[in-house]
């Protein structure tokens, strides 16, 4: 997926607001996220993958993300599929990348 391949579909659960950025391997979107259950929306930052060829190495960052707990480090809020490819779901700060 590059950038003329932004995605303009509305994921389930998600409202996409702005394309953030794009990387060799990702995409970034600001987005917000309902929880179906209570209704409460949040933002996150959805950093979809490009290629299905590297959803290994994405477990492994999915894994290595998962331990950090830091106030210095975006925290990683899950793993979902966003338009049938694999994205991490991270709070979303407001700034530089």
């Amino acid at each position: 997926m590059g950038m003329i391949e932004k995605i303009y579909a509305r994921p389930a659960g998600y409202e996409l607001v702005e394309f953030l950025g794009e990387g060799l391997n990702s995409c970034v979107y600001r987005a917000i996220k309902e929880d179906a259950a209570s209704g409460v929306r949040f933002q996150v930052a959805l950093k979809i993958l490009k290629s299905e060829k590297l959803v290994e190495l994405w477990r492994a960052e999915f894994e290595r993300l998962s331990t950090v707990r830091s106030k210095n480090c975006v925290s990683l809020l899950g793993w979902e599929f966003i338009c049938n490819k694999p994205a991490l779901v991270l709070e979303y700060v407001k700034g530089a990348t």
